[in-house]
């Protein structure tokens, strides 16, 4: 188990490792409603509450009795990042950071694992809740990439997510015959998982069984997620004009796309990650490697601009030398309390721009 380490450095993480889902209808999954403990609050609808100024001002999209309808308002959606994973408690956030600099009422809409399908079906889920929506987001980019590296069996015609083995799994599980389960439980995965055990007759289970059966490789099946995230920005775009908002599109910070001297935290962090290489989300990380980054970022910014979004790339504010050594990583991928506030403060830079 990695724990050790990010436990001692970052004991909060404790929280969000323990945090499970639950299956929601659309989106496929959510982190639960109503978590109540000292570093999350969640709504009924899970999303995470926004502090202000460190006070007991609180609010979520669901949740903002109190607030004025004139102020403008600012949407961060994306996923475990945008959610908050690392940060010391609900006020230490990116929205919680960037609402405490700034006059706009900014709604979290961070969903943990999400990829940006799961993002975009849950913002047209909720924009209605918006009464005066001036800026979208997009704190994104990351989790569709290794997705196309983690998930090994995939609908072509969609999007992999996160949990896709274990939901395809629940859904083919052969209930109503005791002999399909002992076949489905004893047959190889590449043999059962080609199976549909609800409707194939016997027959066809049989010829599938006994007929050849060749392995896709992986690079031949990679998912193409720069197709998609194409096609969801249109759909994007459209939306923006429509409903008369802006967008800004962060390619989230990655510590291996990074350049700046890593803080001691950080190296020992990431020692432990290594030694834990075994585990398959750690083995999917470390093989996103910053030779792929550069191409990653231009993709993104070319994409930006063909549909009108202001682009910013947190990598390379990171890089800059104010922040030489600084912890700015509680994981590969998540921040602490002084990663969120940097981020929200360059970000305003960006806002008002």
């Amino acid at each position: 188990m990695i724990s050790d380490v990010r436990y001692k450095l970052s004991p909060q993480l404790k929280f969000y490792d323990e945090i499970q889902n639950d299956w929601k209808p659309y989106v496929m999954f959510k982190q639960p409603g109503n978590i109540r403990n000292n570093v999350i609050r969640t709504d009924n609808y899970g999303l995470r509450y926004t502090v202000e100024n460190d006070n007991q001002f609180s609010y979520t999209l669901f949740d903002q009795k109190i607030k004025k309808k004139e102020k403008k308002q600012i949407a961060i959606v994306g996923g475990s990042t945008a959610f908050g994973v690392g940060a010391s408690n609900n006020s230490k956030t990116l929205s919680s950071c960037l609402a405490s600099i700034t006059d706009y009422d900014v709604f979290n809409l961070g969903f943990r694992a999400f990829n940006h399908f799961q993002e975009l079906i849950m913002f047209q889920q909720v924009f209605h809740r918006f009464n005066n929506l001036d800026t979208v987001v997009l704190f994104s980019g990351f989790n569709d990439i290794f997705l196309s590296k983690y998930i090994d069996n995939y609908d072509l015609n969609s999007v992999p997510f996160y949990f896709e083995s274990e939901f395809n799994n629940r859904m083919n599980y052969p209930i109503n015959s005791f002999l399909r389960k002992i076949l489905y439980n004893i047959l190889p995965k590449n043999y059962s998982r080609k199976i549909n055990w609800i409707n194939d007759s016997k027959k066809i289970i049989i010829k599938k069984i006994f007929s050849n059966y060749t392995e896709i490789s992986p690079n031949e099946k990679m998912f193409n997620w720069r197709e998609k995230y194409e096609h969801n920005f249109k759909i994007w775009n459209i939306l923006s004009k429509n409903l008369n908002f802006r967008i800004i599109f962060v390619l989230q910070p990655f510590i291996n796309w990074i350049l700046k001297e890593l803080s001691k935290e950080e190296k020992l962090i990431q020692e432990e990650l290594k030694k834990n290489n075994s585990e398959k989300v750690v083995k999917t990380l470390n093989s996103i490697k910053r030779e792929e980054y550069n191409d990653i970022q231009i993709f993104f910014k070319k994409i930006c601009k063909k549909n009108d979004f202001k682009f910013v790339d947190m990598n390379q504010i990171i890089n800059d030398k104010i922040y030489r050594d600084k912890w700015f990583f509680v994981d590969s991928l998540h921040l602490n309390d002084y990663g969120y506030n940097e981020t929200a403060t360059n970000l305003l830079k960006i806002i008002n721009d």
